[in-house]
């Protein structure tokens, strides 16, 4: 994978974004982790959002208030 598919320097990258979630990293993922997955610097929760979808038990943090205090993207339920 390159570099810029898993870091981004944008602080609100993530605001001006829908569906980022990278299919190669989703796949990287669901074949090298463990059904429980803590993403920190979730952003808005887009990986967690497909990993939840994929089975897995996925929980997001992050220190950017933009980011956490839009409303999830996903049911917690």
């Amino acid at each position: 994978m390159k570099r810029e598919e898993l870091f981004r320097d944008t602080k609100n990258w993530y605001l001006k974004t829908s569906n980022y979630a990278s299919p190669k990293l989703i796949g990287f993922v669901t074949q090298h982790a463990y059904k429980k997955i803590l993403d920190v610097g979730c952003a808005t929760g887009e990986y967690c959002k497909n990993l939840n979808n994929l089975g897995f038990e996925s929980t997001g943090i992050d220190i950017n208030s933009e980011n956490v205090n839009l409303p999830l993207p996903f049911s917690l339920s």
